[in-house]
């Protein structure tokens, strides 16, 4: 199953759970990082990308920092693949990786 694939089956889903889809709301990325220098880069090229970067330190097995990157759009498929897979890029330049997204802020 491909990503777009995916987000269209998890989309479908909060639709289904009563959900409006239809406007624009702000959907976060979450990224792991395993050091703090590498979580601020990211942070500062996804800002100058037109996200909003919250970083904050985090205790789990893999990667201790985690950048929250967001973005006001219509969660459509196509628009939360497109995002997800720019942010994923830029996060292994610094070593990082997505750790999924969704909406903090219903």
């Amino acid at each position: 199953m491909s990503l777009l694939d995916e987000n269209a089956e998890i989309l479908k889903r909060i639709d289904e759970g009563g959900n409006d889809l239809t406007p624009s709301r702000e959907v976060d990325f979450s990224h792991l990082f395993a050091d703090r220098l590498s979580a601020e880069a990211f942070a500062s090229d996804v800002e100058h990308l037109g996200f909003r970067a919250a970083v904050e330190k985090v205790d789990r097995d893999e990667g201790h920092w985690d950048v929250t990157a967001s973005k006001e759009l219509v969660p459509s498929a196509a628009n939360v693949t497109a995002a997800e897979e720019q942010l994923h890029a830029l996060a292994q330049v610094y070593g990082g990786y997505a750790d999924g997204w969704g909406f903090m802020n219903p």
